[in-house]
């Protein structure tokens, strides 16, 4: 089975912020920006010496999220973009998405993000009402993302994402529907987020709760809300993708879908993480704790190629790949330490012309969790992703990754998902045979408000399994993902897809394949 992905994505985090959002518990800052020179600067050395360890493979999307990247001087972020592509393969159509919020944004920096080459921009709406977005901690209002989603336009902007929050405290369906409305409204967003909040510790939302300050809302009104978002975008347009996702055909997000389709990618920055040559790892979180770290062991290479070119020598693009090359959890063979129990797994690796000790040394000063992905992880990890799409996972894709086929791996937990109705099979057959898939119905959960697997035509559909039909009574009594006989089809592609039950009850589904 192979890990190697020929196309990546790269994901750059940025942690600052203004202030923290009454929600938040992400890896961002408020009032740190004095640090933006410095965290900068250990980004780009960071960037340019691992750039080297992904070789010649394609980089199909980057990602520069936070934090707040519309706060920092955007020269640092054109510097960024104009890095990446000297480093890396960086194409025309690479789609290079970069995150904002309203209050932070102005018509130059704008301009500035476009002339640098950002083609996608995703601004944090999160809600339509000033009286809402105040009650989260948002430092903007509405008319301030209206006049930047205007003035993106204007730079050049045509692919714009917002996101969106669902079930936020005094939040009713009447406001979430006005704010579906109102989003949809605008020509150039083509992608929409919606997310259920979800109050964690530690944030000033999460402390409210445990003070008994605040009712969180009830479950019923945040699956109405969610059915809400589904069929209203639906309507305008948008397709649902993903379970918080919708786009116009054509703009869904290539970077996430790397994260949904188990793809590679590397991530840089502080509490960055990666995914390469099957081990996953981050970079240890914190501004200060991160430039420290990409000092530590950046200083040690120099060192070492100090001794080995001469004083004068210096990290550079020439000998990059001679000071770093197999140091950032590349995965050889030989080179992968033992699980041990509760601890995660050691990534043992060498570097070209330094000692192993002075190479475990600058990795664990700058990368931790190291976990190694095996095979029966991968496919854990292929089935619980993948099923978060609307598209579902194909078992000839099963086969093709993993050796095996998907109902003789999971043929039992996927059968008993089917009966309880969270999960729904389309088989496709391919030419000559031009019917319909047997034993499905169109997924379009914008259709109506009955689950996807039922028909009003049949009152009785429900009774049977999910993926049957009334006109192949018999085909529930063979095994899911097999139907009759039909020997003019060349071949078949089998999918399983979440109902809408499924998507409202998703973590029921994942914790069948951990």
């Amino acid at each position: 089975m192979s890990h190697r992905s020929d196309n990546i994505g790269i994901y750059i985090h940025i942690p600052f912020c203004r202030s923290k959002c009454y929600y938040c518990d992400f890896n961002s800052y408020a009032g740190r920006e004095h640090l933006a020179g410095s965290y900068f600067d250990a980004l780009f050395r960071e960037i340019t010496a691992r750039s080297g360890h992904l070789g010649d493979r394609r980089v199909c999307s980057i990602f520069i999220g936070g934090g707040t990247p519309s706060l920092v001087d955007p020269g640092y972020i054109t510097k960024l973009i104009d890095i990446c592509r000297s480093h890396f393969h960086v194409e025309d159509d690479t789609e290079i998405t970069m995150e904002s919020n309203p209050g932070t944004l102005t018509y130059d920096k704008l301009q500035a993000y476009r002339d640098a080459g950002v083609n996608r921009l995703s601004i944090g709406l999160q809600a339509w009402q000033d009286r809402i977005l105040k009650t989260i901690g948002r430092i903007h209002t509405r008319q301030q993302f209206v006049d930047n989603v205007e003035a993106a336009v204007k730079c050049g902007f045509d692919n714009i994402n917002a996101d969106l929050i669902f079930g936020l405290p005094g939040q009713t369906i009447e406001n979430w529907t006005e704010t579906l409305e109102a989003v949809s409204g605008f020509s150039a967003i083509k992608h929409i987020s919606c997310y259920s909040l979800k109050i964690e510790e530690g944030t000033v939302l999460g402390d409210k709760l445990d003070a008994g300050m605040l009712q969180p809302v009830d479950d019923e009104l945040d699956r109405e809300m969610y059915h809400r978002a589904a069929d209203m975008l639906a309507e305008k347009g948008y397709r649902w993708y993903e379970i918080s996702n919708f786009a116009i055909p054509g703009f869904e997000c290539r970077h996430n879908l790397l994260y949904w389709k188990t793809r590679e990618y590397a991530g840089f920055g502080s509490g960055a993480h990666s995914y390469l040559d099957a081990a996953r790892f981050s970079n240890v979180t914190g501004i200060e704790e991160y430039i420290r770290a990409v000092d530590t062991v950046y200083g040690s290479y120099g060192r070492d190629l100090a001794a080995t070119y001469g004083s004068n020598s210096a990290v550079t693009s020439d000998n990059v790949d001679t000071v770093y090359s197999g140091s950032v959890g590349e995965v050889n063979s030989g080179s992968v330490g033992t699980k041990n129990s509760g601890s995660g797994t050691t990534v043992r690796t060498g570097m070209k012309g330094c000692s192993s000790t002075t190479a475990r040394t600058g990795i664990e000063g700058l990368h931790e969790n190291f976990e190694v992905i095996d095979r029966e992880e991968a496919m854990s990890e292929y089935m619980i992703l993948g099923l978060r799409l609307t598209e579902g996972v194909s078992s000839a894709e099963f086969e093709e990754r993993f050796g095996e086929k998907l109902e003789g791996r999971y043929g039992d937990r996927l059968e008993k998902l089917v009966a309880n109705g969270l999960l729904t099979v389309e088989i496709t057959a391919h030419e000559p045979c031009h019917s319909r898939p047997v034993g499905t119905i169109a997924f379009d959960p914008g259709q109506s408000n009955r689950p996807v697997e039922a028909a009003a035509s049949d009152p009785g559909q429900n009774n049977r399994p999910v993926g049957t039909t009334a006109s192949d009574p018999g085909l529930s009594n063979r095994p899911v993902g097999t139907t009759a006989p039909n020997p003019g089809c060349i071949s078949r592609e089998i999918r399983y897809k979440l109902t809408r039950l499924g998507f409202d009850l998703a973590n029921s589904v994942f914790i069948e394949f951990i």
